[in-house]
């Protein structure tokens, strides 16, 4: 028997759970468990900042914790991070009802956190992965009602799909009067419009100019909001400022990050 496993027979958990909350630097909001560091980026995406002469740098993206992304315990995502703290903010506020969500491309960790929740009817949705609720084009989403849904996550899903501002006019559609969404895609600090080529088709040009080899564009922030608000929306942004210093650090969510939220109103 190791040491670790001879510690753990014969210290009560309820000791280890302390010991972990006193002396772990973090806690992930999603699992809620203390940790004591997350996963960087897989080595592919260093690899190829290197072997494509990346245009733009991992550090320069607005809402990235490259070095610190991903939890060991739940495998929850820094961007997975952010929005569960919206979430419970939103949750201890709102009124006694159920809402319903649909989380468009469904991350495991943060879509088995939304099942969990009271308060809402949860439903993934997405073209391509398996084991969702619902097989959907997000451009074309004829499967839905207008304003079926009170709340949607659509997180780094436009960068990939043809038309954008086809998708962002569906997902007003669907949305109920009053309700919202998280938006998000990879932004560049600094970059405002879109960087947008089609004759960047292969691998290693979306790679060098994109950031990922299945993106079509890298948004602009100014472009991104404009769209947004094309599509009918309000669009809010909550940063460092909105959820504290102190709980942006304790959850390994870097200081420039910021969500992007749009109301229907």
């Amino acid at each position: 028997m190791n040491i670790k496993k001879k510690l753990k027979s014969v210290i009560p958990p309820k000791v280890i759970r302390f010991s972990k909350r006193l002396f772990y630097k973090y806690k992930c909001p999603v699992c809620e468990n203390p940790v004591g560091n997350f996963f960087p980026l897989p080595k592919e995406y260093y690899e190829n900042e290197v072997k494509y002469n990346l245009k733009y740098k991992f550090d320069q993206l607005e809402t990235l914790n490259h070095s610190k992304y991903r939890c060991p315990v739940c495998l929850a995502n820094d961007r997975d991070r952010i929005y569960t703290l919206y979430l419970k903010d939103f949750f201890r506020r709102a009124e006694n009802k159920k809402y319903n969500l649909v989380d468009f491309g469904p991350s495991l960790g943060f879509s088995n956190w939304l099942k969990k929740q009271d308060k809402i009817k949860y439903r993934s949705a997405d073209l391509f992965l398996k084991d969702v609720d619902d097989k959907v084009d997000i451009t074309d989403m004829q499967l839905y009602k207008d304003g079926q849904f009170d709340i949607f996550i659509c997180s780094h899903i436009l960068e990939h799909v043809n038309d954008p501002d086809k998708a962002l006019s569906e997902l007003f559609r669907i949305t109920s009067k009053g309700g919202w969404g998280i938006v998000m895609v990879p932004l560049v600090r600094g970059i405002e419009e879109t960087q947008e080529d089609p004759t960047h088709k292969s691998a290693e040009e979306r790679w060098k100019h994109y950031l990922q080899n299945d993106h079509l564009r890298l948004f602009g922030r100014s472009d991104f909001m404009r769209r947004i608000e094309k599509a009918g929306f309000l669009v809010k942004e909550h940063g460092v400022d909105f959820f504290g210093e102190k709980t942006f650090s304790s959850s390994a969510i870097s200081k420039t990050s910021v969500l992007y939220i749009a109301q229907k109103n």
